[in-house]
Protein backbone atom coordinates (compact mmCIF):
# COMPACT_ATOMS: atom_id res chain seq x y z
CA UNK A 1 0.00 0.00 0.00
CA UNK A 2 1.27 3.42 -0.98
CA UNK A 3 1.40 5.71 2.10
CA UNK A 4 2.68 9.22 1.82
CA UNK A 5 5.18 10.49 4.35
CA UNK A 6 2.56 12.89 5.75
CA UNK A 7 0.01 10.09 6.32
CA UNK A 8 2.68 7.86 7.85
CA UNK A 9 3.61 10.53 10.42
CA UNK A 10 -0.08 11.06 11.22
CA UNK A 11 -0.54 7.33 11.86
CA UNK A 12 2.47 7.34 14.21
CA UNK A 13 1.11 10.30 16.17
CA UNK A 14 -2.24 8.63 16.93
CA UNK A 15 -0.82 5.18 17.70
CA UNK A 16 -0.09 5.89 21.42
CA UNK A 17 -3.68 7.07 21.92
CA UNK A 18 -5.05 3.87 20.46
CA UNK A 19 -2.69 1.77 22.58
CA UNK A 20 -3.69 3.51 25.81
CA UNK A 21 -7.39 3.29 25.03
CA UNK A 22 -7.45 -0.40 25.94
CA UNK A 23 -6.51 0.43 29.55
CA UNK A 24 -9.37 2.89 29.85
CA UNK A 25 -12.12 1.06 28.01
CA UNK A 26 -13.00 -2.63 27.86
CA UNK A 27 -13.68 -3.17 24.17
CA UNK A 28 -15.70 -6.33 24.86
CA UNK A 29 -18.34 -4.90 27.21
CA UNK A 30 -17.77 -1.18 26.80
CA UNK A 31 -16.98 -0.65 30.50
CA UNK A 32 -14.28 1.77 31.52
CA UNK A 33 -13.81 5.10 33.14
CA UNK A 34 -17.19 6.29 31.93
CA UNK A 35 -20.49 4.47 31.68
CA UNK A 36 -23.48 6.25 30.19
CA UNK A 37 -21.62 9.50 30.59
CA UNK A 38 -21.06 8.89 34.34
CA UNK A 39 -17.57 8.27 35.72
CA UNK A 40 -17.08 4.65 36.75
CA UNK A 41 -15.08 3.46 39.75
CA UNK A 42 -14.68 -0.13 38.54
CA UNK A 43 -11.07 0.53 37.65
CA UNK A 44 -10.12 1.51 41.17
CA UNK A 45 -8.53 -0.96 43.58
CA UNK A 46 -10.13 -1.29 46.98
CA UNK A 47 -7.73 -0.19 49.71
CA UNK A 48 -7.80 -2.25 52.93
CA UNK A 49 -9.14 -0.19 55.82
CA UNK A 50 -7.00 0.23 58.90
CA UNK A 51 -8.06 -2.06 61.72
CA UNK A 52 -9.56 0.30 64.28
CA UNK A 53 -11.74 -2.20 66.16
CA UNK A 54 -9.82 -1.44 69.35
CA UNK A 55 -11.04 2.15 69.35
CA UNK A 56 -14.26 1.97 67.35
CA UNK A 57 -16.42 2.12 70.49
CA UNK A 58 -14.81 5.30 71.77
CA UNK A 59 -16.91 8.36 70.84
CA UNK A 60 -15.53 11.53 69.30
CA UNK A 61 -14.84 14.28 71.81
CA UNK A 62 -15.74 17.86 71.01
CA UNK A 63 -13.45 20.73 71.82
CA UNK A 64 -13.43 22.09 75.36
CA UNK A 65 -14.09 18.89 77.29
CA UNK A 66 -12.59 18.41 80.76
CA UNK A 67 -8.92 17.78 81.29
CA UNK A 68 -7.76 14.61 83.01
CA UNK A 69 -5.38 15.22 85.90
CA UNK A 70 -3.53 12.36 87.55
CA UNK A 71 -3.94 12.73 91.31
CA UNK A 72 -0.51 11.19 92.01
CA UNK A 73 1.77 12.30 89.17
CA UNK A 74 0.00 15.61 88.39
CA UNK A 75 0.20 14.69 84.68
CA UNK A 76 -2.58 16.05 82.49
CA UNK A 77 -4.30 14.78 79.37
CA UNK A 78 -6.36 17.02 77.11
CA UNK A 79 -9.48 15.46 75.57
CA UNK A 80 -10.25 18.05 72.93
CA UNK A 81 -9.77 16.09 69.73
CA UNK A 82 -11.12 12.87 68.11
CA UNK A 83 -9.96 9.62 69.66
CA UNK A 84 -7.72 7.72 67.29
CA UNK A 85 -5.45 4.75 67.97
CA UNK A 86 -2.82 7.32 68.91
CA UNK A 87 -5.18 8.96 71.40
CA UNK A 88 -6.09 5.56 72.88
CA UNK A 89 -2.42 4.82 73.44
CA UNK A 90 -2.00 8.17 75.15
CA UNK A 91 -4.87 7.26 77.47
CA UNK A 92 -3.32 3.84 78.16
CA UNK A 93 -0.07 5.52 79.11
CA UNK A 94 -1.82 8.10 81.29
CA UNK A 95 -3.64 5.33 83.18
CA UNK A 96 -0.51 3.19 83.56
CA UNK A 97 0.68 1.83 86.91
CA UNK A 98 2.72 4.91 87.81
CA UNK A 99 4.45 3.14 90.69
CA UNK A 100 5.90 0.44 88.41
CA UNK A 101 5.74 2.62 85.27
CA UNK A 102 4.04 -0.28 83.46
CA UNK A 103 1.44 0.21 80.72
CA UNK A 104 -1.54 -2.07 80.10
CA UNK A 105 -4.21 -1.35 77.43
CA UNK A 106 -7.38 -0.12 79.09
CA UNK A 107 -10.46 -2.17 78.19
CA UNK A 108 -12.43 -0.64 75.29
CA UNK A 109 -15.78 -0.73 77.07
CA UNK A 110 -14.35 0.96 80.14
CA UNK A 111 -12.79 3.71 78.01
CA UNK A 112 -16.06 4.28 76.14
CA UNK A 113 -18.19 4.45 79.29
CA UNK A 114 -15.70 6.65 81.10
CA UNK A 115 -15.75 9.09 78.18
CA UNK A 116 -19.54 9.06 78.30
CA UNK A 117 -19.30 10.21 81.91
CA UNK A 118 -16.95 13.01 80.75
CA UNK A 119 -19.46 14.07 78.11
CA UNK A 120 -22.37 14.18 80.54
CA UNK A 121 -20.36 16.01 83.17
CA UNK A 122 -19.58 18.65 80.56
CA UNK A 123 -23.27 18.92 79.64
CA UNK A 124 -24.08 19.51 83.32
CA UNK A 125 -21.66 22.43 83.34
CA UNK A 126 -19.40 20.77 85.89
CA UNK A 127 -15.77 21.72 86.42
CA UNK A 128 -13.36 21.15 83.58
CA UNK A 129 -11.08 18.93 85.66
CA UNK A 130 -11.43 15.18 86.14
CA UNK A 131 -9.05 13.72 88.71
CA UNK A 132 -7.88 10.18 88.08
CA UNK A 133 -6.91 8.36 91.27
CA UNK A 134 -6.19 4.91 89.85
CA UNK A 135 -6.17 3.10 86.52
CA UNK A 136 -4.15 0.00 85.70
CA UNK A 137 -2.28 -1.70 88.55
CA UNK A 138 0.26 -4.49 88.48
CA UNK A 139 -0.37 -7.44 90.80
CA UNK A 140 2.48 -6.25 93.02
CA UNK A 141 1.02 -2.76 93.33
CA UNK A 142 -2.46 -4.10 93.99
CA UNK A 143 -1.19 -6.43 96.71
CA UNK A 144 0.74 -3.60 98.34
CA UNK A 145 -2.41 -1.45 98.40
CA UNK A 146 -4.55 -4.35 99.64
CA UNK A 147 -2.32 -4.81 102.69
CA UNK A 148 -2.95 -1.17 103.61
CA UNK A 149 -6.64 -0.97 102.69
CA UNK A 150 -9.23 -3.71 103.16
CA UNK A 151 -11.40 -2.19 100.40
CA UNK A 152 -8.85 -3.29 97.74
CA UNK A 153 -9.89 -6.60 96.19
CA UNK A 154 -7.36 -9.42 95.79
CA UNK A 155 -8.34 -10.02 92.16
CA UNK A 156 -9.12 -6.38 91.37
CA UNK A 157 -10.35 -5.35 87.92
CA UNK A 158 -7.55 -2.76 88.00
CA UNK A 159 -5.07 -5.59 87.43
CA UNK A 160 -6.65 -6.30 84.04
CA UNK A 161 -7.01 -2.69 82.93
CA UNK A 162 -10.77 -2.91 83.46
CA UNK A 163 -11.28 -0.37 86.25
CA UNK A 164 -10.74 3.31 86.95
CA UNK A 165 -11.15 5.47 90.07
CA UNK A 166 -11.88 9.16 89.52
CA UNK A 167 -13.55 12.31 90.81
CA UNK A 168 -14.93 15.36 89.01
CA UNK A 169 -14.34 18.94 90.08
CA UNK A 170 -17.64 20.68 90.75
CA UNK A 171 -19.58 17.48 91.51
CA UNK A 172 -19.91 15.64 94.81
CA UNK A 173 -18.95 11.98 95.05
CA UNK A 174 -22.64 11.09 95.23
CA UNK A 175 -23.38 13.07 92.05
CA UNK A 176 -20.49 11.40 90.22
CA UNK A 177 -21.70 8.04 91.54
CA UNK A 178 -25.19 8.54 90.09
CA UNK A 179 -23.73 9.85 86.83
CA UNK A 180 -21.46 6.82 86.52
CA UNK A 181 -24.34 4.45 87.24
CA UNK A 182 -26.30 5.95 84.35
CA UNK A 183 -23.39 5.37 81.95
CA UNK A 184 -21.89 2.10 83.14
CA UNK A 185 -22.92 -1.43 82.20
CA UNK A 186 -20.60 -2.85 84.85
CA UNK A 187 -19.73 -2.10 88.45
CA UNK A 188 -19.86 1.32 90.10
CA UNK A 189 -18.65 1.98 93.64
CA UNK A 190 -19.08 5.20 95.57
CA UNK A 191 -16.38 6.25 98.04
CA UNK A 192 -15.87 9.42 100.05
CA UNK A 193 -13.37 11.00 97.67
CA UNK A 194 -13.76 9.12 94.36
CA UNK A 195 -15.94 6.80 92.29
CA UNK A 196 -14.90 3.40 90.98
CA UNK A 197 -16.00 2.08 87.56
CA UNK A 198 -15.25 -1.36 86.14
CA UNK A 199 -16.41 -3.71 83.37
CA UNK A 200 -17.52 -6.53 85.63
CA UNK A 201 -21.13 -7.65 86.26
CA UNK A 202 -23.65 -4.83 86.63
CA UNK A 203 -23.75 -3.86 90.31
CA UNK A 204 -23.30 -0.83 92.57
CA UNK A 205 -22.24 -0.15 96.14
CA UNK A 206 -21.20 2.68 98.44
CA UNK A 207 -18.62 2.76 101.22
Amino acid sequence: MNVSRRKFCLLLSIAPISANASSLVNLEDGSGLFSNGVPSTNHLRSVPKEDTNSVSRIPYMRKGLPRLIHAHTQETLELNRPNTIFEKRRLDYFLRDWRENEVQPIHNKLAAEFFEVCLRADQLGAGKKIWVHSGYRTKATNESLRLKNSNVATNSFHIRGKAIDFSIEGLSSNQVFELARSCSSGGVGGYSSFVHMDTGPRRSWTV
